[in-house]
């Protein structure tokens, strides 16, 4: 018998080639520059494709605007980070939150109520 855990390593595995693979591909250009405007100022920003994908995902989810959500991490970045850090910083935790919530998503999904403790 394959041990759980072992099949997610393979998992693992397999989505880090993927990514490998798709990075060298779509990342031969390195940072893209884009202009933003951050409180009504134009400026340019430089990330990875794949961050700019990710704002992309992010904007959508929370149906707001790539320049609104991009206001809203220059407004809450720490006076010492730069804006392109402070980005790529929350998009770092906006996943990794995602991340920690999806096994109780899948728990969620499958409706397994056994076990839930209820008050009232």
């Amino acid at each position: 018998m394959i041990k759980r855990s072992h099949l997610k390593s393979q998992e693992l595995s397999r989505k880090l080639i993927k990514f490998r693979d798709k990075s060298a591909q779509e990342s031969r250009g390195g940072l893209k520059a884009r202009n933003v405007y951050i409180a009504g100022k134009r400026t340019s920003i430089r990330l990875e494709e794949e961050m700019w994908q990710a704002l992309a995902d992010v904007a959508e989810r929370e149906n707001i605007a790539k320049d609104d959500l991009l206001n809203l991490i220059s407004e809450f970045k720490q006076p010492n980070s730069s804006f392109t850090s402070a980005t790529r910083a929350f998009l770092l935790t906006y996943f990794r939150e995602a991340a920690s919530l999806a096994p109780v998503l899948e728990w969620v999904e499958k409706g397994d109520n056994e076990g839930v403790c209820t008050n009232g």
